[in-house]
Formats: structure tokens, sequence, C-alpha cells
């Protein structure tokens, strides 16, 4: 979720490694889907 937060974190997407960029991608908009809603994620 840190990803989403702090764009420094952001990993380009490797051709090479399609299921792990799309898990990546997946849990990357699931987090700004959150943070839209207006849900707050408290930080740890």
């Amino acid at each position: 979720m840190a990803a989403a937060r702090n764009p420094k974190l952001n990993i380009p997407a490797k051709p090479a490694n399609n299921n792990h960029s799309s898990e990546i991608n997946f849990i990357f908009n699931v987090c700004l889907t959150i943070q839209n809603s207006g849900v707050k994620i408290s930080s740890h």
C-alpha cells in the first residue's frame, strides 16, 4: 500500500514477469480505489 502513496516505490512492469506484475498492478489499483473512495488507511 506504500507504493500507492510513494511514487518512488513504483516499479516499471517487466514483460518477463507478467504474473508478478499483474499482482502488483492489482494491489496498486485496489489501493487507488480505496483512496478514491475516501477510506483512510492507517499507516503502521
